[in-house]
């Protein structure tokens, strides 16, 4: 019996209260309803897209990156790497196809120093016999003045 009373007291305030509301508020849309609105959606994006311009129209390149330039080609390359791989320690070796002497070597300590030649072995042979000028180290200052006498110490050793 409770459990009855219980049903129908729970029908009666879903009568009284919830009818109300459910009729104040407008019903869910239905799945029909959606759909249609889903597909108006997918028309309108569709439209949007035709009126982009095409991707060949446009192309994004950021600021900073560099047009696109064609390699080019060193002739004899296998005798250049040769002669970079053996004074890559004191010269940075380029080729510049448009210079009279396409073929240089940049020092690399120093700056103002270049040379360049109209093939890969003059050049090997000028930076194989040239030395570059030395400079002054600070360390060997030192041994231009006399060496000062060792002084004795207090406790008898030397300083």
């Amino acid at each position: 019996m409770p459990a009855r009373l219980f049903a129908s007291l729970s029908a009666l305030a879903t009568t009284v209260f919830v009818a109300p509301i459910r009729a104040l508020r407008p019903s869910r849309p239905s799945q029909e309803a959606r759909l249609k609105a889903a597909i108006a959606r997918s028309e309108a994006a569709a439209a949007a897209r035709a009126q982009r311009p095409s991707p060949d129209a446009f192309v994004h390149r950021p600021r900073h990156a560099r047009p696109y330039t064609t390699p080019v080609s060193i002739p004899d390359y296998a005798r250049f790497c040769q002669a970079d791989v053996r004074h890559r320690a004191l010269w940075r070796l380029t080729y510049e196809p448009d210079a009279r002497a396409p073929y240089q070597a940049h020092h690399r300590t120093r700056k103002n120093i270049t040379l360049a030649a109209s093939d890969v072995d003059a050049l090997d042979f000028a930076l194989t016999e040239f030395t570059p000028p030395g400079y002054a180290r600070s360390y060997l200052r030192d041994r231009e003045h006399p060496a000062r006498p060792a002084r004795p110490a207090p406790d008898g050793g030397t300083r």
